[in-house]
């Protein structure tokens, strides 16, 4: 998912967000909802909004047009730029560039193989091209007025094909309106300074041209970037997302889209997509967005963001029944719903919903802080997501059965550094209710598709699940090899190796086999410290370090941190 919004699963495209419900709940009439759907098929209807909503702003930089590339010839040539702007530039925004090239190669402006490689490179859906001349383009530009001040010109509509085939933009009717400075010199924070007009264009939807509309946005002078001739560069582009609806049983799903560029054409590759609760006045991180392809939950049961129209003003959403599982609490089953508040060690609250974390694997992990064998587990659990979380593949959520002060307490003390989600004692716990628990620490090892793969994991048994899962070809083998303390040896034939020391890990530690030799990291204070190695259960000297010592009538290996 844009980098990592988020499939992850090789076999399957699962679902980068999503929202999680009670079993039994369901969509409820979806056609009241929708308009012409089944329930395998769900067409939202999106209206447009005028803002960036809970989305970052996307910009593009208004820079002076450069006819020395082969593509030149297709640009628009601009007419009536108006008297008294001294310093002018322009250019023209095509609302949907693949639509301009194609049209262009058809009017004989440019070379059409061209036109096709770059098709092809891009992946463009060429269903959504017609032969007939759409008015696409929209053009933004700047000058100096008489009394100093920067003016822009923002104009649409209107844009004809000239006998030789060139299009031909008449801006004489645009009005320039002045440009305030920015406050912060930051156009991507600072919304006050931007001049937001209204445009209307064409786009072709597959069938008919039809009328869209927008608006357009320009920010700055921006005075972090400039031209060679020191004209300033301005931020351009879009002002708007999308919103639709979606009745449950319980509740209701609030759709959000968004176009990953500053023209106004939705295509596959440029659509992203949030469902969930109200947004207002909560930004959309990156990895929450779903992208064409990707599934979102609704009523827990998943559906493929299957495509948006190109105006996007309908989404398509197609159940997938391969990703259904029976839902239980035991190995092989599909994991209960889990959505609720939790706590960071911040104190922070935070959203948790496992059928949102679908793509990851994921731990699960019932305790509380009175548990002492809940407790004696906290090493391992730690070590486990130091080294696979930064992954980006693992994810790891705990559900306190305690007290708000005894939780508070603890997640003060930084033993714990993942979300942890409190079931009061003495109250309805409507989570443990539904994950059957009846003892703890009660563990849950999920996969990528929302099954339990295995329960009660103790000790070292997730670190050896995720090492299988995910291995160390990459953040978890650099997080291997750190500490002051590094167990690095060869050892030929040997099918497991593992280490008993006073570092900073417990008990009989593994190692793990990377580029040939079986490694360990660990943090230690300096000074001499002494270590035992198994080699598939039996106890070796380690045969890359010659430094033992005798202690209580065993052999140990010496390692030296320097102080």
């Amino acid at each position: 998912m844009i980098p990592n919004c988020l499939y992850r699963s090789a076999a399957v495209r699962v679902l980068a967000l999503c929202i999680g419900f009670t079993i039994g709940t369901s969509v409820a009439s979806p056609a009241a909802a929708t308009s012409g759907a089944s329930a395998d098929t769900l067409h939202i209807s999106m209206q447009q909004v005028k803002g960036f909503g809970p989305f970052q702003p996307l910009s593009a930089f208004l820079r002076e047009r450069e006819g020395s590339n082969s593509w030149h010839p297709a640009e628009p040539e601009v007419r009536g730029i108006p008297d008294g702007l001294a310093d002018f530039f322009y250019q023209v925004e095509m609302m949907d560039f693949a639509q301009h090239a194609w049209q262009s190669c058809q009017a004989g402006l440019i070379e059409c193989t061209s036109v096709m490689d770059v098709f092809r490179s891009r992946s463009v859906d060429t269903t959504r091209l017609t032969d007939a001349f759409v008015d696409v383009y929209v053009v933004v530009g700047t000058g100096i007025g008489e009394n100093g001040q920067r003016k822009v010109i923002i104009h649409s509509g209107g844009a004809v094909r000239g006998a030789d085939g060139r299009t031909v933009i008449d801006i004489s009717g645009a009005k320039p309106v002045p440009l305030p400075d920015p406050s912060t010199g930051n156009p991507r924070r600072d919304r006050e300074t931007m001049v937001v007009r209204p445009i209307r264009y064409e786009l072709f939807d597959g069938k008919e041209i039809i009328q869209a509309a927008e608006w357009y946005r320009v920010s700055g002078p921006v005075p972090f970037g400039t031209l060679e001739d020191n004209r300033p560069t301005l931020a351009i582009g879009t002002y708007s997302h999308r919103r639709g609806r979606l009745s449950l049983a319980d509740r209701d799903v609030l759709f959000y889209l968004n176009n990953r560029f500053t023209t106004g054409t939705f295509t596959p590759e440029t659509a992203l997509l949030y469902a969930g609760q109200s947004r207002e006045g909560i930004g959309i991180r990156e990895d929450q967005l779903v992208q064409t392809g990707e599934n979102v939950c609704l009523g827990n049961k998943p559906y493929r963001f299957d495509g948006v129209s190109a105006d996007g003003s309908r989404l398509r959403l197609v159940f997938e029944p391969d990703l259904v599982h029976e839902p239980g609490t035991r190995t092989g089953y599909h994991a209960p719903p889990l959505e609720a508040t939790a706590f960071d060690t911040a104190g922070q609250k935070t959203h948790i919903s496992l059928c949102a974390m679908r793509g990851y694997w994921i731990y699960l992990h019932f305790w509380g802080t009175w548990c002492t064998l809940c407790m004696e587990d906290m090493p391992y659990l730690r070590e486990a997501r130091r080294l696979f979380e930064p992954t980006g593949e693992f994810r790891m959520v705990g559900v306190a059965y305690d007290t708000p002060e005894a939780l508070g307490e603890f997640l003060q003390t930084g033993n714990v550094d993942w979300p942890q989600i409190l079931e009061e004692q003495r109250a309805e716990n409507t989570i443990l209710d539904s994950w059957e628990i009846d003892g703890y620490p009660s563990t849950f090892f999920i996969d990528r598709n929302g099954v339990i793969l295995r329960r009660q994991l103790g000790k070292y048994d997730l670190e050896m699940e995720l090492a299988k899962e995910i291995g160390f070809d990459g953040p978890a083998g650099e997080r291997l090899q750190d500490g002051g303390i590094i167990i690095r040896t060869s050892i030929p034939g040997a099918s497991s190796v593992a280490v008993v020391s006073g570092f900073s890990l417990p008990g009989y530690t593994p190692l793990y086999k990377l580029h040939g030799e079986w490694i360990r990291g660990f943090d230690a204070e300096p000074g001499d410290h002494l270590y035992r190695l198994y080699v598939d259960g039996v106890f070796t000297p380690d045969p890359a370090n010659p430094r033992t010592k005798i202690k209580d009538g065993k052999l140990y290996n010496v390692i030296t941190v320097p102080r």
